[in-house]
């Protein structure tokens, strides 16, 4: 028999050609029987080697051979694959948001959100010049809003895995700083109201002040700081001579902000002063009803003494007759006659008054004339008025030559006869009785439409008569009267006569 490689159970041994194969295949030499110790098995002599006869693995070199059984490879023993313990799972990699941040981002986060609310501020005021109020406004909402984006980025990480305590302390601290940011801004909008017109008024922009402090609070009729306002700007505007811009400011506040305080009396005080000086510079232009009115409530006032007193009376005097100049121009005659005659009565020993008595001829003169091309008789008062009040002055003279020129009569008589056409008379004297006419003016009589005409026939009480001489007779006709007693007939002055028609 000759030797035996198999072991009593019929597994190969060390030096089965089996095993000799896999041996090489695995690059390891082959096992030897050189220092092997025989072993008896069951009363039989085997070869072990003290080498294992399973093949390390592979792909652990110098590791313990699995405790699993290999599988077969080719006709000797291979590595088993990995298959994973039974009922594990692959891991998956967390999510961006449940990592921590890169640290300068943590760092930049809370810069960017500073400079968006410096953003929102600067375009506001310097791009869309609102005031500082507003920005302040813009800043906080945009605070808010970043507080509130900054919450739901919180819980997104939360629910993403992120629970780090840190996390939620920086998220926390940087909401609750842009929430008081918010409110801060909201806080402040009345007092960068105030602080922003203080500086308006450093810079005398007088009406950016007061819009400031309008929508700080204040209001009609008690806002000091307004009223210190306007008060400013109308003494720096009679400082320059717009004695019309300083009487509207300094008016507006003794009547629409009469409770604000100190600044309401000074404001009276330099109306006054305002208004002397105005009036004094000539100008015609001045409200003067309210000016007037202004310096009558002014001289009653305690804070006038006896030379304001004075100084009212003599301005006034002066202003009723500018006033009148002004309504002149205006082509106000009546108004203007009125005040023209105030002066006169009023303030005789005035500077005034002379210069007011020729400004009333003026006037009448010229509403004389208006009147006349509306109706001549309702002008003949005005007339009278300047010639008899103002007959010493050049429009007073007009108004005398006026009213003594001769005006034009006529009229119709009907029913007269011809060859010889009777002839027309106008006469102051006559005396039927004698057959006696005066015939101051003369007119013949155009047939057959009965018609005659005066020229220029004075004022005066007149009658008319006809004269008609024949070979054989002479015929006098008395007219507008019975029984051969004439009336006079009234010519008026200046306005034309129509006597109407009359019978033979």
């Amino acid at each position: 028999m000759g030797e035996r490689w198999d072991d009593p159970t019929g597994e190969p041994t060390a030096q089965s050609p089996a095993i000799q194969r896999a041996e090489r295949q695995a690059g390891r030499p082959p096992a030897t029987d050189v220092g092997e110790a025989p072993t008896m098995v069951d009363g039989h002599v085997t070869h072990v080697s003290e080498r294992s006869p399973y093949p390390a693995n592979p792909g652990y070199p110098g590791a313990n051979p699995p405790a699993y059984p290999l599988a077969p490879y080719r006709d000797a023993y291979g590595t088993a694959p990995y298959m994973g313990y039974p009922g594990a799972q692959a891991q998956r990699e967390p999510s961006a948001l449940a990592q921590p941040f890169p640290i300068w981002l943590t760092l930049a986060a809370p810069l960017v959100m500073l400079a968006t609310l410096a953003l929102a501020f600067g375009a506001e005021v310097y791009l869309l010049g609102a005031d500082w109020a507003t920005g302040a406004l813009a800043a906080a909402l945009a605070a808010l809003a970043l507080a509130a984006v900054t919450v739901i980025v919180l819980i997104v990480r939360l629910v993403a895995g992120r629970r780090a305590l840190g996390t939620v302390l920086l998220a926390g601290l940087l909401t609750l700083t842009l929430v008081g940011s918010g409110v801060a801004g909201f806080s402040q909008v009345n007092p960068l109201r105030r602080m922003q017109a203080q500086q308006f008024e450093a810079a005398h922009q007088w009406q950016e002040a007061i819009n400031e402090y309008a929508q700080s609070g204040e209001s009609a009729p008690n806002a000091p700081d307004i009223a210190r306002i306007y008060t400013e700007w109308g003494e720096a505007m009679a400082a320059s001579g717009d004695y019309a811009g300083a009487a509207s400011k300094l008016a507006t506040v003794t009547q629409t902000y009469a409770k604000s305080g100190t600044y309401v009396p000074r404001a009276r005080a330099d109306l006054y002063d305002t208004y002397v000086k105005w009036i004094r510079s000539g100008a015609t232009t001045l409200p003067f009803q309210q000016s007037l009115a202004f310096l009558a409530n002014y001289a009653a006032d305690p804070a006038c003494d006896a030379t304001c007193q004075q100084t009212i009376k003599d301005v006034s005097g002066q202003a009723h007759f500018q006033y009148g100049q002004q309504l002149l121009k205006a082509s106000q005659y009546k108004q203007a006659i009125t005040e023209f005659e105030l002066v006169q009565a009023q303030y005789a020993t005035s500077d005034f008054a002379k210069q007011a008595h020729v400004g009333a001829a003026q006037a009448y003169l010229a509403l004389g004339q208006q009147t006349l091309t509306q109706d001549c008789q309702s002008a003949v008062p005005y007339y009278e008025a300047l010639a008899k009040t103002y007959g010493d002055t050049d429009e007073g003279k007009q108004a005398k030559a006026k009213l003594a020129a001769g005006v034009k009569v006529n009229g119709v008589i009907s029913g007269a006869p011809g060859k010889p056409a009777p002839t027309v008379f106008l006469s102051l004297h006559v005396t039927p009785s004698r057959y006696f006419a005066s015939g101051e003016y003369k007119t013949s009589l155009s047939l057959p439409s009965g018609k005659y005409t005066f020229n220029s026939v004075k004022p005066g009480v007149y009658y008319l008569t006809t004269l008609r001489t024949t070979a054989t007779q002479i015929v006098y006709t008395w007219y507008n009267g019975s029984n051969n007693k004439p009336y006079g007939i009234q010519i008026g002055p200046m306005c034309a006569m129509d006597l109407g028609t009359l019978k033979y």
